[in-house]
């Protein structure tokens, strides 16, 4: 499974360091503030979304995230989910 994961974020031009942080669920300092604000945020949205407050979102705006970071941060996650689940009930097995 993290293998497809992996590619996946190679071609979105992430580096080993960061993709490895975030497969061990620690971010490394090569993240900038907004980065790891976002992942953190996309974390939250995918296991706790209910809990999810304005507080959140203005905490991103406070540093300097725009609405089309976010939507892009969303759309990752989602991605992600969506294939996954696919993946899953049909059975596909990743080949890579």
């Amino acid at each position: 499974m993290w293998a497809a994961h992996t590619a996946v974020l190679h071609e979105m031009r992430f580096n080993e360091e960061k993709i490895a942080g975030m497969l061990q669920n620690v971010l490394p300092p090569v993240f900038t503030e907004k980065e790891m604000a976002l992942i953190k945020f996309a974390r939250k949205a995918n296991n706790d979304w209910h809990k999810i407050s304005e507080t959140d979102i203005k905490e991103l705006f406070d540093l300097g995230i725009d609405e089309s970071e976010l939507l892009e941060a969303f759309g990752v996650m989602e991605m992600f989910i969506a294939f996954n689940r696919f993946a899953d009930v049909m059975g596909i097995e990743i080949d890579f």
